[in-house]
C-alpha cells in the first residue's frame, strides 16, 4: 500500500476502536445500572422477608397469648364447676340431714300419739 493508503486504514481502524472504546463503555454503564437494580430488588427482597419473618413473630406472639388466655378460663370455669359441685353436694347432704331429722321428729309424734 501507498503511504496514503496506510494512513487512511490506520485512521479508519482509529476511528472503528472509539467506536468499540464507545460501545464497551455504554455496555459497562448498562451492566452497572442493571447491577444497581439487581442490588435495589435483592434489597427490597430482604425486607420483604423480614416483614414476613417479623407478622410470624407477631402471629406466634398472639396465638400464644390467646392459648393462655383460654387456658386461664378453662381453669377458671373448672374451678367454678368444682365449686358448683362443692355446694351441691352440701347442699344434698343438709337436705338428707334435715329429711332425717323431719322423720325423726314424725316419728317421734306418731309414738307420742
Amino acid at each position: 500500500q501507498t503511504d496514503g493508503g496506510w494512513l487512511r486504514e490506520q485512521q479508519r481502524l482509529a476511528e472503528e476502536g472509539k467506536g468499540l472504546m464507545a460501545e464497551a463503555e455504554r455496555v459497562l454503564s448498562n451492566m452497572g445500572r442493571v447491577k444497581e437494580a439487581q442490588g435495589q430488588e435483592i434489597a427490597q427482597l430482604k425486607r420483604r422477608i423480614q416483614e414476613m419473618e417479623d407478622d410470624q413473630k407477631e402471629w406466634e406472639q398472639a396465638s400464644s397469648a390467646m392459648l393462655e388466655a383460654e387456658r386461664r378460663r378453662g381453669e377458671a370455669l373448672i374451678e367454678e364447676l368444682e365449686r358448683r359441685a362443692k355446694t351441691a353436694i352440701e347442699g344434698e347432704a343438709r337436705m338428707r340431714t334435715e329429711k332425717g331429722v323431719l322423720s325423726a321428729e314424725l316419728a317421734t309424734k306418731k309414738r307420742e300419739e
